[in-house]
């Protein structure tokens, strides 16, 4: 990868372009395969949906490379939300269910409840600071953000 003049390596988006479709391609790969398997397991179901959320974040990546424009960058950010905030509730529940573990309710409440939250933020992140405190295109064309405090939290 060429070096800019600040010492980091520049992006070469086409090449990223190409990594995160052959992802996607991999990712879709293992989705068939783990549905064609005729095997009864609990966890297939989880396995299937963290790999589409999977999916969902890579082509969020791909989208954000490749939009032209602040507000098309910003919708491909909040789409790859959808995935990023039920990967790990899924694999909560995913443990519980394997382990035999029993949640309370309130705390089930709370695998439904902090990614609905965030995704509400994650939404609104352009019409309110608190979310992300700075959200601008670098002279590359790539989003720069700070994190905000409900962002920390």
């Amino acid at each position: 990868m060429p070096f800019s003049e600040k010492g980091g390596a520049a992006l070469n988006i086409p090449l990223i372009s190409s990594i995160l479709l052959l992802g996607l391609l991999a990712t879709g790969a293992v989705i068939i395969v783990i549905l064609m398997d005729h095997h009864d397991n609990g966890c297939r179901d989880f396995a299937v949906l963290g790999l589409f959320c999977a999916a969902l974040m890579l082509l969020s990546y791909y989208v954000e490379l490749n939009a032209p424009g602040l507000d098309n960058k910003l919708m491909a950010v909040k789409f790859g939300y959808v995935g990023r905030v039920f990967v790990n509730p899924m694999l909560l529940m995913m443990v519980a269910r394997y382990y035999d573990l029993n949640v309370r309710k309130w705390m089930q409440v709370l695998l439904y409840l902090i990614p609905i939250l965030t995704l509400l933020l994650g939404f609104t992140c352009d019409t309110h600071p608190l979310y992300y405190s700075r959200i601008e295109l670098s002279p590359a064309g790539m989003l720069v953000i700070e994190p905000g405090i409900f962002y920390r939290v």
